[in-house]
């Protein structure tokens, strides 16, 4: 904690953003033109990013036990581990920032029913999907566009801050099954409460859940656009020597993976700040 010298940290997890994007031949030469004009296009405003993969506990699905082993330091890989944890006196993440003095925020806009169980990460602020004032569409499983909650989060904490924060996004426009996505809104400031989406194009593709064994495209085009959206997010609107950590939580579902794949999910690091950087590059992130 001494090392952020009071930086804020952004922390988003990606859903279904597996190691497939990368291994498969399937969906990299998709999608490895948009990664190029991404980091480029973060370079551009001094953001440096190092990148590596990492070991989920889960595949396929059960993403809190991916959110839940990075918060606690505890491996998670079924739901007794997890049902444990919650009960115990793991110190996570969250509680450490405020201890740091810092502001802990958990956007997490796929929960739409009370869960006190998360009263166990010990953050501050908690924003579920009630919590978003979202006056637009749903889009499959998503209750809310991802580049909402950014710019929600962004007007509600970051505009307002009087501390360090430290936030937590739990994204879910690529959730499975890819079939109804919303598009990106290239200016910001239409985005408002979310009226403006019950007038934008839906991004629609002929998948019919549970069969995804032609969803590779709409796979893809989620990713690209969680992507998209928080790059675009970090140039127009981090200001400062942040440190961001972008990673997926586990692979998609095995139809889109094939079998006996590996467990990892990409993790992506950015700072301006390199010293933020080294402790990352030290164990192997490129």
């Amino acid at each position: 904690m001494d090392k952020l010298h009071g930086a804020d940290v952004y922390l988003f997890f990606v859903e279904s953003y597996g190691y497939t994007i990368f291994g498969d031949t399937r969906h990299f030469p998709k999608i490895e033109p948009d990664l190029i004009a991404i980091e480029n296009a973060l370079n551009d405003q001094g953001f440096e990013v190092v990148s590596n993969f990492f070991d989920s506990p889960t595949y396929g699905g059960s993403s809190w036990l991916a959110h839940a082993t990075l918060s606690s330091g505890v491996h998670l890989n079924n739901q007794m581990r997890y049902n444990l944890l919650i009960t115990s006196q793991v110190k996570t993440l969250a509680r450490y920032f405020n201890v740091a003095g810092y502001r802990t925020v958990r956007a997490m806009p796929g929960t739409q029913w009370p869960w006190p169980e998360g009263e166990f990460y010990g953050y501050q602020a908690k924003y579920y999907a009630w919590h978003f004032d979202y006056h637009g569409p749903m889009y499959g499983w998503s209750t809310m566009p991802d580049q909402y909650v950014l710019d929600f989060i962004r007007r509600r904490e970051m505009e307002t801050a009087g501390q360090p924060l430290f936030v937590e996004f739990i994204l879910v426009s690529s959730h499975a099954p890819f079939h109804c996505q919303p598009p990106y809104l290239d200016a910001w400031s239409r985005i408002g409460e979310g009226a403006v989406y019950n007038d934008s194009e839906v991004i629609t593709f002929p998948i019919v859940w549970p069969d995804l064994s032609n969803a590779s495209e709409g796979y893809v085009t989620a990713i690209r656009y969680d992507l998209t959206v928080m790059a675009e997010f970090i140039r127009q609107f981090v200001k400062d020597a942040a440190l961001i950590i972008i990673l997926g939580d586990h692979q998609t579902n095995v139809q889109l993976t094939g079998t006996n794949q590996l467990w990892s999910v990409p993790v992506h690091v950015i700072s301006r700040n390199p010293d933020l950087l080294k402790p990352f590059q030290n164990r192997g992130y490129m």
